[in-house]
């Protein structure tokens, strides 16, 4: 895993949904911090002085594509617009929702930032997701204005530590 390589890699036109899938990956572990929008960079130092391949771990890779096999046929991957496809599904009970929107809520501006689709009106996910069935886990910057809307709607709410990329620890 060079940088050469990496750049070549990402270089190349996919001719196959697998190309890009793989390219995708590639990216996803070699740019920092994970972001694939525009203007993101290369990772320089990494772990243990790693630079680019420091969070790649083919084995590791490899065992999780091959784990998701189990449950692909139960996974819908869409490129659709998530509240509406919260709604199609909200009497769903047997539906679990992973929901991880772009963090502008409450004045932050890394989701502006960081993604290309970034504008969201808040409260209307936050009433989404107190009328859907099924369970869901969403993820938020820690800010009064989400704190707010997850009590407006009933939401049960959970600060945890994390780091973020440049190893600061925040909830």
């Amino acid at each position: 895993m060079t940088r050469e390589a990496v750049e070549a890699e990402l270089q190349r036109s996919p001719a196959t949904t697998r190309e890009k899938a793989f390219q995708t990956i590639v990216k996803k572990r070699t740019i920092h911090g994970g972001i694939l929008a525009e203007g993101a960079r290369f990772i320089k130092q990494g772990e243990n002085g790693r630079e680019i391949g420091s969070r790649w771990y083919a084995k590791t890779l490899a065992q999780r594509i091959i784990n998701l096999q189990q449950v692909a046929d139960r996974i819908d991957f869409r490129c659709d617009n998530g509240l509406r496809v919260m709604q199609e599904f909200a009497d769903h009970d047997d539906v679990i929702y992973f929901i991880d929107p772009p963090y502008t809520a409450g004045g932050k501006r890394a989701g502006k930032r960081l993604y290309k689709h970034h504008q969201l009106d808040h409260e209307y996910l936050f009433t989404i997701c107190a009328s859907i069935a099924g369970n869901f886990l969403m993820t938020y910057d820690d800010s009064e204005e989400v704190k707010t809307l997850a009590h407006k709607h009933g939401l049960q709410m959970r600060l945890v530590l994390m780091k973020n990329t440049h190893q600061a620890t925040m909830k």
